[in-house]
């Protein structure tokens, strides 16, 4: 036709604008056997418009590259072929990636690991986007990624909202237990004089509080349990603690004396006083003994300085009495073989030795005391003959 034989340029031009994208094979011709380049390479342009579901536009332009008669529309058409199969390549690929795309979302579907449906659909919705390229929002992959992607979207809202209103009913059951939590610690940590009244309080308050609307049976009961067990509690400390209270009462009235005693130096009275507080002493616990600790300490030095001074004078004293018996059985003893004594002497050394065997005193030790009144009896035997002369 024209576009492939007319002299003029401009109806050569016109003919070919003329013709539709239906009529692919006259394209085709003017392509390879116009003899004039502008016709052949517009004809080609047209072509390569044609999108690669066009199968007789994409056949056409492989024929073009091999059999037309311009040089420079043989070039064109093989850069339109090369670009056109580098193209097809990438969308094949890029189509690949988008099903794995739609199915990786659809997976996520039955996941209850929100941590992973939650970053998987961010990932998946940034990588579909970087994918994304002309023609591709209305297709069926894009379709399929959409629907997936906005209903895993509405379970990840539904999960939220199912997170805050579990909050929300933590915090109101919280809230619901916050006094009765504050009485329970109220009553297990009561000490002192006080505890009675404390745990009396505690109770009027814990009557007046209104019934649990939504805390569980096990948790309302829990509380209870809680609270009646501190209540116990708190009531047996005080027993004990009173008992602790007689004790040291009774503990410091026995020092007292003690310590009275030891200031007067009745150190035998304070040996009679001495059992009671070392009874009490033990039922005290640590922090009861404050203050008095210092004065058991004391006493017990000042008891321990006076024992050992009085052990010292009683170990004088029986040296003393030793010395002093030895002395008077070295007397009577020379006495006894004196030629020169007298019936007075001889009466009055029996009736010492009378009594001194009666009377012996304490001696250091149990040998000195044998001694003694081994040598008193064997003076009494000489004495007695000589008295019955």
């Amino acid at each position: 036709g024209l576009a492939r034989r007319a002299s003029h340029n401009g109806v050569r031009l016109e003919a070919l604008a003329r013709l539709s994208d239906s009529e692919i094979d006259e394209l085709i011709a003017v392509a390879i056997k116009s003899d004039y380049k502008d016709a052949a390479l517009a004809a080609l342009d047209r072509l390569a418009e044609a999108p690669p579901s066009n199968t007789d536009a994409v056949q056409g332009l492989a024929a073009i590259a091999l059999r037309s008669k311009s040089k420079i529309v043989v070039r064109r058409a093989k850069a339109v072929v090369k670009q056109r199969e580098v193209t097809a390549g990438a969308v094949a690929d890029s189509e690949a990636k988008r099903q794995e795309l739609c199915e990786r979302v659809e997976a996520l579907s039955d996941s209850e690991d929100w941590s992973v449906v939650i970053d998987g659909l961010r990932e998946a919705e940034s990588a579909w986007t970087s994918l994304a390229g002309p023609n591709q929002s209305e297709d069926d992959y894009a379709n399929r990624f959409m629907t997936a992607a906005t209903v895993l979207r509405k379970r990840i809202d539904e999960h939220y909202r199912s997170q805050a209103e579990q909050a929300r009913q933590r915090k109101a059951r919280a809230d619901e237990a916050a006094p009765r939590l504050t009485l329970c610690e109220c009553v297990e940590r009561a000490e002192g004089e006080e505890v009675p009244a404390e745990v009396e309080s505690a109770k009027t308050a814990w009557g007046a509080l209104p019934l649990p609307q939504l805390l569980s049976v096990e948790e309302s009961s829990g509380l209870s349990r809680r609270f009646d067990d501190g209540c116990a509690s708190a009531l047996r400390r005080h027993e004990k603690f009173s008992e602790i209270l007689d004790w040291r009462h009774r503990v410091k009235t026995d020092l007292e004396l003690i310590e009275a005693k030891v200031t007067t130096g009745a150190l035998d009275e304070v040996s009679s006083a001495w059992p009671s507080l070392k009874k009490g002493w033990p039922k005290l616990e640590g922090s009861w003994t404050g203050g008095l600790r210092e004065r058991v300490h004391a006493v017990n030095d000042a008891l321990r300085v006076k024992k050992e001074a009085v052990r010292a004078s009683e170990t004088d004293r029986r040296r003393i009495n030793l010395l002093r018996l030895t002395q008077r059985c070295d007397q009577l003893e020379a006495l006894a073989v004196s030629p020169a004594m007298t019936l007075k002497q001889a009466e009055r050394g029996y009736r010492d030795l009378r009594t001194a065997l009666e009377h012996t005193p304490t001696l250091p030790t149990k040998h000195d005391r044998t001694s003694i009144e081994a040598r008193l009896k064997a003076l009494q035997k000489t004495l007695n003959p000589k008295l019955h002369e």
